[in-house]
């Protein structure tokens, strides 16, 4: 290892090396962690400027993390946040997982992106090891942020569309044929399970409660209905965006 490098990417590392260091029989200085060597090999491997195999095991980002804050190697710490981030919203398993690991480390940031992630899935039932690890509190802040953001939702989207729906959006002719009351029954089925659902504000989703075609002006209906739902996503993520998730690290 080139102590230069590690000096460079690290200040535990710069005052570590200034520091006289035990030797090896052959007076070679070593240095003593108490990480495992995959989580020392794979830090390096962020550390030194070499192309790596990218890391996916789970467990190996969450000891890789703790060894990156623990020697303050900001280079390490930012590569695995980013590797939470693409991997938290692919289910809720791994949104539950990202907000455990960022709970743990107290990284506010990175928790509270993931706990909003979290709102795109039904996580009632799901379990993953990773919340063992952090307090009783954390996971009830993250229950109690979800709730908030049902009730959110709730008041959203309900029966009343003259409510929902701005009128320079609803009053096109074709608004008519959207069978408003039956969407917001099926929504909210979703949405009282996960409050930030994207299937909802899906076209699969909405094609079902409008007819195809208007009957008024003859025009194909989906494009009008397009613009109605690329309403309703941007409006809920900003109803959502109100709601602060409590954090105490």
């Amino acid at each position: 290892m080139w102590s230069n490098i590690l000096t460079l990417a690290s200040t535990f590392f710069q005052d570590m090396f200034n520091l006289p260091q035990p030797k090896d029989q052959d007076g070679t200085p070593v240095v003593d962690v108490s990480e495992d060597s995959p989580v020392i090999d794979a830090l390096l491997h962020i550390i030194y400027p070499v192309k790596c195999q990218p890391l996916t095991d789970i467990e190996l980002i969450r000891k890789v993390l703790g060894a990156a804050l623990e020697y303050d190697v900001s280079v390490g710490v930012q590569e695995i946040c980013g590797l939470l981030v693409t991997r938290h919203s692919s289910s809720g398993e791994d949104a539950l997982r990202t907000y455990a690991i960022t709970c743990q480390y107290k990284l506010e940031d990175e928790a509270r992106l993931a706990a909003k992630t979290t709102l795109q899935f039904p996580i009632t039932e799901v379990y993953v090891k990773e919340v063992e690890l952090i307090p009783a509190g954390d996971y009830i802040r993250l229950l109690e942020y979800r709730r908030k953001a049902v009730a959110a939702m709730a008041a959203f989207i309900r029966p009343d569309v003259d409510a929902a729906i701005p009128p320079e959006i609803r009053r096109a002719c074709c608004s008519r044929y959207f069978e408003w009351a039956r969407f917001v029954t099926n929504a909210n089925t979703v949405l009282c399970e996960a409050p930030w659902s994207q299937t909802v504000f899906s076209i699969h989703f909405v094609k079902t409660f409008y007819h195809s075609m208007c009957r008024s002006c003859g025009r194909d209906s989906h494009s009008q209905w397009t613009a109605v739902i690329e309403y309703l996503k941007a409006e809920s993520e900003r109803r959502i965006d109100k709601i602060q998730l409590s954090v105490k690290f």
